[in-house]
């Protein structure tokens, strides 16, 4: 079971064919990865519902769950996954969204620096609140 999740969001223009901010921050928070921890990008346009439920129904009790939205990723993306965790029945007391970053612009992922040093130094991406 997982007990940390990082979902990093891409916006309205964000692809995987080319290299982008997200990208590149995905490949930061990747040193976080193991196998109690999940670092996942995603599409803006995702089906949140089915991946609220996915991450619900393999994670340990109260998971720590970090979002990095940039544009729709955390306009419409964080949005919808935020809903979709409070939808669950099984989801009110564990599925809270622990980290909400919506970035305006490419040259703002720098302002997303202190959340991937937050997230580095403070849990480790165990779960376990600093």
């Amino acid at each position: 079971m997982i007990g940390a999740w990082h979902h990093v969001i891409g916006g309205f223009r964000q692809g995987r064919r080319t290299p982008n901010g997200n990208e590149t921050l995905w490949i930061k928070l990747r040193q976080l990865s193991n196998r109690d921890t999940s670092v996942q990008m995603w599409d803006w346009d995702t089906d949140w519902d089915a991946i609220a439920a996915f991450v619900l129904r393999t994670s340990r009790p109260d998971p720590a769950i970090y979002v990095y939205g940039y544009s729709w990723g955390g306009g419409w993306g964080f949005v919808r996954f935020a809903a979709g965790l409070r939808a669950r029945p099984d989801g009110a007391p564990r599925g809270a969204v622990r980290r909400g970053l919506p970035l305006a612009r490419p040259a703002d992922l720098a302002a997303g620096q202190s959340a991937i040093a937050e997230a580095l130094a403070g849990d480790r991406g165990t779960g376990q609140r600093a």
